[in-house]
C-alpha cells in the first residue's frame, strides 16, 4: 500500500493540489458533523462514511506533512532537521488537542465550541499545506540561492 500511496503521490504535477484536496475534504467532513449534530442521520452509515472521510483528510495532512519535510529539504542534514522539529512540535500540539476538545466540550456543555475549533484548526492546515506545497526548495540557511531552480521546480 505504501508504494502505490508513493506512485500516486509523485504522479501530481502540483504537489499543492494533493494539501488543499486533504484539507478541503477535512473542512466537509466536519461541516458535515456540525451539521448532522443538529439533525442526526437517520442512517448510521451517513455518519460513518464522514467519519471516514474526516480520517482520510486528516490522515492524508499528516502522511503530506511528513513527506514535505523531506521533499522541500535540499540535503538530507536539512531533511533531519525539519523533521526533528516538526515532528517534535508538531506531536507535542497534537498529544494536548484530545484533551483540549474534551475540556471544550465538558465546559461548553455541547459540540458547537469543540467543532468551530476543529474547523479552525482545518483552516490553518489548509493555509499551511498551501505553503507546504510551493515548489521551494530549503537550504541549511533557509534560502534559495538566487538563480537556483529548486529540485522540485521545472528547469
Amino acid at each position: 500500500m505504501p508504494t502505490k500511496a508513493l506512485q500516486l503521490a509523485s504522479q501530481i504535477t502540483h504537489p499543492v493540489t494533493a494539501a488543499v484536496f486533504a484539507a478541503v475534504l477535512a473542512l466537509l467532513a466536519l461541516v458535515a458533523l456540525a451539521r448532522g449534530k443538529k439533525k442526526p442521520p437517520q442512517i448510521a452509515w451517513i455518519l460513518a462514511v464522514v467519519i471516514f472521510l474526516l480520517g482520510l483528510g486528516q490522515g492524508a495532512t499528516l502522511g503530506l506533512g511528513i513527506f514535505y519535510t523531506m521533499a522541500r529539504a535540499a540535503d538530507p542534514v536539512v531533511s533531519a532537521s525539519l523533521s526533528a522539529f516538526a515532528q517534535g512540535v508538531g506531536y507535542l500540539i497534537a498529544s494536548a488537542g484530545p484533551l483540549l476538545i474534551g475540556l471544550l466540550h465538558a465546559t461548553s456543555g455541547g459540540w458547537d465550541l469543540p467543532i468551530s475549533v476543529l474547523l479552525v484548526m482545518a483552516m490553518l492546515q489548509l493555509a499551511a499545506g498551501w505553503l507546504a506545497g510551493r515548489a521551494k526548495t530549503i537550504h541549511a540557511d533557509g534560502k534559495v540561492p538566487r538563480g537556483q531552480v529548486s529540485a522540485t521546480e521545472p528547469a
